[in-house]
């Protein structure tokens, strides 16, 4: 009986060593997915402070390009007024010419 049981204690004592070895692995496996995850959660932070700017940035320059295209736009209604003025003032000067 006693052969029994020292070979039982050795089946016990192989087993908890596969299993402590085992929980080492997962332990040592679950450190390097911690570690890739912190990685990970860096490299979104960084894309997403990317992103951040680049739309600020174009947000800005569609406001400029809004800009530009009243300040056109006021810019050619000028123009418009311009030319009417100029024309108007040649015809004032034509007629004041004749009537001299």
């Amino acid at each position: 009986m006693t052969s029994s049981n020292n070979q039982d204690n050795n089946d016990i004592y192989a087993i908890l060593t596969e299993l402590a070895q085992r929980q080492l692995q997962a332990q040592t496996q679950l450190k390097q997915t911690q570690a890739e995850i912190l990685e990970t959660n860096l490299t979104v932070r960084e894309l997403t402070n990317d992103v951040n700017r680049f739309l600020a940035r174009g947000a800005v320059l569609d406001n400029v390009v809004m800009e530009l295209r009243d300040a056109q736009a006021v810019m050619q209604i000028n123009k418009k007024v311009m030319q009417r003025n100029f024309e108007q003032h040649q015809r004032n000067e034509g007629n004041a010419l004749l009537h001299y």
